[in-house]
């Protein structure tokens, strides 16, 4: 049986590591999550989503190494664009 964090492993032991047999264990890395959310946002045929990839082709070569750095870095830039550049509601 697994201990809680309550009974002492000391501090930074939560959230204890999830065995991969338990069920809710992740099934993919970060990394995997990013490549896979990278490869759908690349894949967008939807109007106007050019810029965007393009945008993040950007990030991509900026963080060969690093698809979830990549991903951070567009949606940074995508919240933070001037505000004559974001999509109006």
């Amino acid at each position: 049986m697994m201990k809680s964090n309550e009974e002492g492993e000391g501090e930074g032991a939560w959230p204890a590591p999830v065995p991969p047999s338990t069920p809710g264990a992740p099934a993919k890395t970060l990394r995997e999550q990013a490549r896979e959310l990278i490869d759908e946002l690349l894949a967008d045929t939807t109007a106007g989503t050019e810029r965007s990839w393009k945008q993040l082709e950007a990030c991509i070569s900026r963080n060969p190494d690093l698809p979830e750095a990549a991903l951070l870095e567009h949606l940074i830039n995508r919240t933070t664009a001037p505000e004559h550049e974001q999509p109006h509601t």
